[in-house]
């Protein structure tokens, strides 16, 4: 079965209440940049704000699959916050906002970034968070992370793909 592909805040609303949240319609704001979602940012009846993606093709519904067993692996393993999908479904994924701000968003209007911290001279907390983040991720045991989907390659595989790309 073909997936509905959600197009507007009100389809986003009726689709989220099927899969029983309950949005503010006054707040959804809805976020046009990416190429393979629509994503809605909304607050629920109780102040819990959410994000939602709804795919726009639906080949893409596979490879969040995918995503998911990735965000879970990570999930287990790394220091920092990890989105936990409450829905997901062909017509939509849904889970509550990470808290904090973002170091940077993209302006689909410029195509570009937004940076909310210094990019020149990123905080230093911004710094020790991001090295423990990637400490982490390298620690991750490489069979856990090639049953979650992840594409391991060795370092001399690596280097030969960069030497390819670079050539």
């Amino acid at each position: 079965m073909k997936p509905m592909i959600i197009n507007s805040t009100a389809e986003f609303l009726a689709v989220a209440q099927k899969h029983g949240l309950r949005l503010n319609a006054e707040n959804v704001e809805l976020n046009a940049s990416g190429v393979d979602f629509l994503v809605a940012f909304a607050t629920d009846e109780d102040g819990i704000p959410w994000v939602l993606r709804a795919p726009r093709r639906s080949d893409v519904i596979e490879r969040a699959a995918s995503e998911n067993r990735v965000l879970d692996l990570l999930r287990k393993h790394l220091p920092v916050a990890v989105p936990e999908w409450r829905v997901n479904t062909e017509e939509l994924i849904a889970y509550p906002r990470l808290a904090g701000t973002p170091a940077a968003t993209i302006d689909p209007v410029a195509k570009n970034y937004d940076w909310y911290i210094d990019q020149q001279s990123p905080p230093v907390a911004f710094v020790d968070s991001l090295a423990l983040a990637i400490a982490a991720l390298h620690a991750i045991d490489h069979d856990a992370a090639s049953e979650a989907g992840v594409r391991v390659l060795q370092p001399t595989e690596v280097r030969q793909s960069l030497a390819k790309k670079m050539d």
